[in-house]
């Protein structure tokens, strides 16, 4: 087997294990809310939403701002309540409206100025034009096999197939690119 497209994964944690190595590993404490509260909040929304996104203000850190690791385990210098870890989550949940929102606002920016700049720069006419422009934009991928592995080129490659695939849903190459 080719070890380059093989990757290992952490054996999976039960809640109630995730709590104990919580406890044990990253001085978690279930003081302001309890550990069967906790278990419902980590089944509910899962361990990397509410932890892992969090260690970094919790875990020491580095002078480039890293979380620092000693012997593989991250270091937390005190005690921390699971409460804090979520209402961090929480609070972040709160924003997501006007995170998406600009997020939104600048997809639609970013599309329009990138669609125009297309368009006019590569003279495209028709679906012929356009299907060359991708399968220039697939050849240029090709040359990026230093910088990317194989998967992330063959998901940009994927992607430029399904937009091929695509065209002849749309009468203007304008709103291909603005929807796409």
């Amino acid at each position: 087997m080719d070890n380059s497209d093989y990757q290992q994964y952490k054996i999976a944690k039960t809640i109630s294990e995730q709590i104990e190595y919580l406890n044990k590993n990253k001085r978690v404490q279930f003081d302001c809310m309890d550990k069967d509260t906790a278990k419902d909040k980590l089944l509910e929304y899962n361990y990397i939403h509410i932890i892992t996104s969090f260690k970094h203000k919790f875990a020491k850190l580095n002078e480039n701002k890293e979380v620092e690791k000693v012997n593989g385990n991250h270091v937390y210098e005190r005690d921390v309540d699971f409460n804090e870890y979520y209402s961090l989550f929480r609070d972040e949940r709160k924003r997501y409206p006007t995170i998406i929102s600009n997020i939104l606002d600048f997809e639609i920016h970013f599309k329009t100025i990138t669609a125009y700049h297309i368009l006019i720069s590569n003279d495209i006419r028709d679906s012929n034009q356009l299907q060359l422009f991708l399968d220039s934009l697939r050849l240029q991928f090709s040359f990026l096999e230093l910088r990317y592995t194989k998967t992330r080129i063959s998901h940009m490659n994927n992607h430029i197939d399904s937009l091929k695939k695509d065209i002849f849903k749309y009468a203007n190459v304008y709103c291909f690119f603005l929807i796409e």
